[in-house]
């Protein structure tokens, strides 16, 4: 069923969930707000920690008319002197996602977008996940 609030509530969970992926974004303790955002892009990017942002891509025709494959993408943006760091949170999210069951769909990494733009001081790095849905 076409549930994409579900969908991104289900992922922001899972991801903030995982401890060590809040480390690789630079969380220490305390409250998880600013590391992980539900939208193209995070309003706030300073300092020398990494935010991860995600949000659907637009969603790709299926051969039957009654299912569609929907897009997530996974934008990590992370301190120009560190890139690395961006690699790693995306190896991480792909270790909790590719073809494991998310909100009763099973998530397929669906490729690298590469190096994307982002505010000046940080390495932005995209990846697209996949999942099929009935309309």
């Amino acid at each position: 069923m076409f549930d994409p609030d579900g969908d991104m509530g289900v992922l922001y969970t899972l991801l903030s969930s995982d401890t060590t992926l809040m480390n690789l974004l630079g969380w220490t303790s305390g409250s998880k707000v600013g590391f992980i955002w539900k939208a193209t892009k995070n309003p706030t990017l300073k300092g020398k920690d990494s935010t991860l942002c995600f949000y659907p891509a637009p969603s790709r025709l299926s051969t039957n008319p009654l299912t569609s494959e929907e897009i997530v993408q996974f934008d990590c943006h992370s301190p120009s002197i560190s890139p690395q760091i961006a690699y790693q949170i995306q190896k991480r999210i792909k270790t909790l996602l590719h073809m494991k069951p998310v909100n009763g769909r099973r998530m397929w990494w669906a490729g690298i977008q590469g190096d994307l733009p982002t505010a000046t001081g940080y390495v932005c790095l995209g990846v697209r996940y996949r999942y099929s849905i009935v309309i």
